[in-house]
């Protein structure tokens, strides 16, 4: 009994979650979450210069709009995460499928003189959790026990409850200059996470009947930053364009802060929150390269590198190896291929991985997506659709959208 009680106490809880967006407390593995059109994401996430309005990924797309136009989508996210539980008190993991649905991209645009202007919305779908948030909090104050031999501050085994909400926000301008088209804006990032575990504190451990202080640990982190978006792109020749964009990484102000819990289990703080410190996480700034080449009228292949600054980010743990975070370069290719008034569309990428050491986790592996999808032209509109199916468990994601105005 005495080894199966030690054995349910026995998981410690990583430290370095607490200087980390999401993905390390419960190994959920976050994408670009830049604002692609379906046509974009078919292709293997690369913009189609000659063509495309793809203006949260690179403004300068937005010289290929003739005519007000509109854009709408809605989109379906799957993603794996981990979950810890005990199975006859033996500490187990499962992978989680966390999916959601949303209307993901609203978009409209505008030629205004010699330029052309253009908003948009972004959403990405809810991602949380099965377990339950803590929603009820207590009013007494939260006590702080410190824990004096004979005491041992453990973490046990318990399902993470998490939840992470985001939206875009974006006014961006494209105009001529000489042979460059050239697109600048802003983009405000709306992000907030949410992550929470139980401590406890065991008394007189020598006891057949143990004493337990259990707390729950809440990590919350939120940005409102706005970034700059800036793109050109080059029409060397009617068949082919090159372009580039840059969109800037804003930063997560997160805190930490735990309060007294009655149990392991139950989602309710018997006191009020006290918060232990703050920090500031940085989120990764992105570079784009790319190229669209019009092989025959009705064949167009494309392909575009992009940089991620995840360098920006910082594990404080020393244990882990201080900045393990690197800067990655993805990989993404696409085709189209017109049948009169239907595009087949298809592609693939490369995500490598963002750690600088190899951990078991899913930030660390090298991740790779195929995609496909088509568009059907239907007069001055289009239906585009799109689907990316990653080799990470459970990673998959569907794109539906209308583009009015063409």
């Amino acid at each position: 009994m005495r080894i199966a009680q030690l054995l349910l106490l026995s998981i410690t809880l990583t430290t370095a979650a607490a200087a980390q967006t999401l993905e390390f407390p419960v190994d959920l593995r976050l994408d670009d979450n830049t604002p692609r059109t379906a046509r974009s994401m078919a292709l293997g996430g690369a913009t189609n210069a000659l063509g495309d309005v793809d203006m949260a990924a690179n403004p300068a797309t937005l010289r290929n709009v003739v005519r007000p136009m509109i854009l709408t989508q809605g989109a379906y996210n799957s993603a794996g995460a981990n979950r810890d539980f005990m199975r006859y008190n033996f500490p187990a993991a499962e992978t989680l499928r966390v999916d959601a649905s949303t209307l993901s991209y609203i978009a409209a645009a505008k030629p205004v003189g010699a330029a052309v202007i253009g908003v948009y919305y972004a959403a990405v779908p809810r991602q949380g959790g099965p377990d339950p948030l803590v929603r009820t909090f207590g009013t007494v104050p939260y006590h702080r026990t410190f824990c004096l031999d004979p005491c041992i501050n453990l973490n046990p085994l318990h399902p993470e409850a998490f939840e992470r909400i985001e939206h875009r926000y974006g006014l961006v301008l494209a105009w001529t200059l000489g042979a460059f088209d050239i697109g600048a804006g802003a983009e405000m990032q709306r992000i907030r996470e949410r992550s929470e575990n139980v401590a406890v504190k065991t008394y007189d451990i020598t006891s057949i009947t143990p004493a337990f202080d259990w707390e729950r640990i809440l990590v919350v982190a939120q940005s409102r930053d706005i970034v700059p978006n800036v793109g050109v792109r080059w029409r060397a020749t009617p068949r082919l364009a090159l372009a580039a964009s840059y969109t800037g990484g804003g930063a997560l102000a997160e805190t930490v802060g735990a309060c007294s819990a009655p149990d392991r289990d139950s989602p309710v703080c018997t006191s009020a929150v006290e918060e232990f410190g703050s920090l500031t996480v940085p989120m990764p700034d992105t570079l784009r390269a790319g190229l669209s080449f019009a092989a025959t009228n009705r064949l167009r292949v494309v392909a575009e590198g992009v940089r991620r600054g995840w360098g920006r980010q910082r594990i404080i743990d020393d244990s882990l190896g201080g900045r393990a975070y690197a800067d990655t370069n993805e990989i993404h290719a696409g085709a189209e291929y017109k049948l009169g008034s239907i595009a087949l569309r298809a592609g693939w990428w490369r995500d490598p991985g963002h750690l600088r050491k190899h951990y078991p986790l899913s930030m660390a592996q090298v991740v790779t997506h195929r995609t496909a999808g088509a568009g059907i032209d239907l007069g001055r509109a289009r239906l585009d659709v799109a689907y990316d199916d990653a080799n990470l468990p459970n990673t998959r994601r569907a794109v539906a959208g209308l583009t009015f105005g063409l």
